[in-house]
């Protein structure tokens, strides 16, 4: 039975050598390597490194709000040449966090879950813009942070080429709804970074094969 042991050391082997082989194989299929991911939340930054890509999208370790994310792509390359401000309380439940919240265009509001101050979060954010490839964009999203239904399709509306929005609840009069049929019982997807193994090829997305 010990073997059976999730924190045994021959299954943690076992799982990090196929997770490397995964990876290997995705690293292999990968075509398009010059992209830019825009995404509400994390799923870019597993996206990157799994594939062993340079971030080159500033949209790395945040979240924004439904409200917040959908204007920034009705008008993204205004709202990415705007200055990077920060606020002491989200306006979305009036809460003061224990990490950076930014503002771009004083409407704007971004939250820098994973950077520890102000001054890191800005200059981090300013070089990855830079590095943004205008001509090969993919922008995901999901039902989660104040998304509602309006909003996913507004999202669906919206003129880019590639885009893709996970859900709980299927649309299926939305073309770019990818519907998580595991997730049926909840409000909104659960860590949607896992679809880049299940419902859904990133891979595939990125060499334009979906």
């Amino acid at each position: 039975m010990a073997l059976l042991h999730p924190k045994n050391p021959l299954r943690i082997l076992v799982r990090r050598i196929r997770y490397y082989l995964h990876n290997y194989k995705e690293r292999q299929a990968l075509i398009n390597r010059d992209f830019t991911i825009i995404a509400n939340n994390c799923w870019g930054w597993k996206i990157y490194n799994e594939l062993g890509i340079p971030y080159s999208s500033p949209f790395i370790g945040l979240h924004i709000n439904g409200p917040c994310f959908i204007k920034l792509l009705g008008n993204l390359p205004h709202y990415l040449q705007e200055e990077l401000t920060f606020i002491n309380y989200s306006k979305y439940d009036n809460e003061k966090y224990s990490y950076p919240i930014g503002v771009l265009g004083n409407d704007i509001e971004i939250h820098f879950v994973h950077y520890n101050s102000e001054h890191y979060a800005q200059n981090t954010w300013y070089r990855r813009v830079k590095r943004i490839n205008w001509d090969n964009l993919f922008i995901k999203m999901c039902d989660g942070y104040y998304s509602t239904p309006e909003i996913i399709e507004e999202f669906d509306s919206l003129d880019f080429k590639n885009k893709v929005c996970f859900t709980a609840k299927p649309y299926p009069h939305l073309t770019s709804c990818v519907w998580a049929e595991r997730d049926k019982s909840r409000e909104c997807v659960d860590r949607d970074f896992i679809f880049y193994k299940s419902y859904f090829s990133a891979v595939d997305w990125l060499n334009g094969q979906t």
